[in-house]
């Protein structure tokens, strides 16, 4: 838990954030699967990452739909959940139909104190037959973590960008005023 902390504290790649937590909330609760989704620099696309799905799966099915399903439900609602499952069948809460079968899940938003970013997915705890208060106190506690890191990114990237386009300008005002001079 505290190597997971320092690396989301230390990682400034929104997509590599994602795919370590992704892997180390898996890793910490013993999920058999995990999938995290959140919305990206723009309203329409997301970043997605998994642990314990095979690539080849991921690539015929793609990434789920951050809205759908319980999932989407989670995202909206802001509030954890703990859900059976009982046929499996993933399409059932939002992912996609090829994924892996998942009979008991465990779902987080990934959250800051002003918006939902998304959620994180555990499915089928393994060695137990569901996860418990304790897990779902740990996932909700590290997707409230990564939604402030997540936040701070984003935050980060819009003023890199802002700081180059204002330094641009300046350039080209200095250009402007340069060759005013010389006419």
């Amino acid at each position: 838990l505290t190597r997971l902390n320092l690396d989301m504290a230390s990682e400034r790649d929104s997509r590599a954030l994602l795919d370590t937590v992704c892997r180390g909330s898996r890793e910490l609760t013993g999920a058999r699967y995990a999938v995290l989704c959140a919305s990206g620099r723009t309203p329409d696309t997301a970043v997605c990452a998994s642990s314990g799905i095979d690539t080849g799966q991921l690539q015929r099915h793609g990434w789920p739909p951050i809205e759908r399903g319980v999932l989407g439900q989670v995202w909206r609602q802001r509030t954890a959940r703990r859900i059976d499952n009982p046929g499996g069948d993933p399409a059932a809460i939002g992912l996609p139909a090829g994924y892996p079968a998942a009979h008991h899940l465990l779902i987080a938003p990934i959250t800051s104190l002003q918006a939902s970013y998304g959620w994180i997915c555990l499915a089928d705890k393994l060695g137990a037959e569901d996860f418990d208060t304790q897990d779902e106190n740990l996932l909700t506690t590290l997707a409230a973590q990564l939604g402030r890191i997540y936040e701070s990114g984003l935050l980060y990237e819009t003023v890199q960008r802002d700081a180059e386009r204002l330094h641009k300008e300046m350039q080209e005002r200095r250009q402007a005023e340069q060759a005013l001079q010389r006419s």
